[in-house]
């Protein structure tokens, strides 16, 4: 499967792996995913991306993309993004602003310090109830 997505971190964190190839089927699939296990979770629900194997996203991603639920859930949280090429972070930067979500989203190199920027975010939150 092209698109992999589960909740992770006791339900704080969808995860989602992207491979090549995929298109913008696959990723409409993906997106109700998502929002599905969005809707079964309260609270807020963060989100870690691996596009490291994704190669160029498929054409017309911008428009899933910037209407998908880590965006425009109510829900949403950060967004942590691994491996992600110039090309794709331009696109995902570009969604989240014409969504203006333009401070939820960070790219990283690895998913270790994906996972490490959230579960700060996770336990600052936890510190704050």
């Amino acid at each position: 499967m092209p698109i992999t997505i589960d909740l992770r971190e006791n339900g704080r964190v969808i995860y989602a792996v992207f491979v090549y190839p995929y298109d913008l089927a696959d990723a409409t699939i993906g997106s109700a995913k998502e929002k599905e296990l969005r809707d079964k979770t309260g609270g807020t629900i963060h989100s870690l991306l691996n596009v490291a194997a994704a190669g160029r996203p498929p054409n017309q991603v911008l428009r899933a993309a910037r209407q998908g639920p880590s965006l425009v859930h109510p829900t949403r949280g950060k967004i942590a993004v691994v491996g992600a090429n110039l090309f794709s972070q331009t696109i995902v930067q570009l969604a989240s602003k014409l969504a203006r979500h333009g401070d939820t989203i960070y790219f990283f190199k690895t998913e270790d310090e994906a996972w490490d920027f959230l579960r700060k975010v996770i336990a600052e939150e936890s510190a704050r109830v």
